[in-house]
């Protein structure tokens, strides 16, 4: 921590402490370097659903016709081990308390969350 009364100082400090960048060019910097991996992510869950769609041994999430939990089971059955982590926003306790969220107000979490599976 650095303390001064210069406003030069701190004006350096400040950049300093961003790689020498100022600080509107570091912003513009990290939203193209997110909208980048943001795309590159994008990019290759296209790629694997182009190539995983012609074959038969591999079930897309999508076209999956039972719930998470009965996919859980059937994987714990099969001894491989999976979690949930994902939960909205909207349904953790402080959230709904102090907003009084329902489940409905977010449909489209509410539907990716029952869909989230990690192994």
């Amino acid at each position: 921590m650095v303390v001064t009364n210069s406003e030069k100082i701190a004006k350096r400090i400040s950049i300093m402490c961003l790689h020498g960048i100022d600080r509107e060019v570091w912003n513009k910097y990290r939203i193209r370097a997110w909208k980048s991996a943001v795309k590159k992510r994008v990019d290759i869950a296209n790629n694997y659903l182009k190539v995983f769609k012609s074959n038969d041994f591999l079930i897309l999430p999508e076209k999956l016709k039972i719930t998470r939990n009965e996919f859980v089971q059937k994987l714990m059955h099969s001894g491989i081990g999976t979690s949930v982590h994902f939960k909205p926003l909207h349904l953790m306790p402080y959230y709904k308390r102090l907003y009084n969220f329902k489940p409905e107000d977010f449909p489209n979490a509410l539907k990716k969350s029952n869909r989230i599976l990690y192994s």
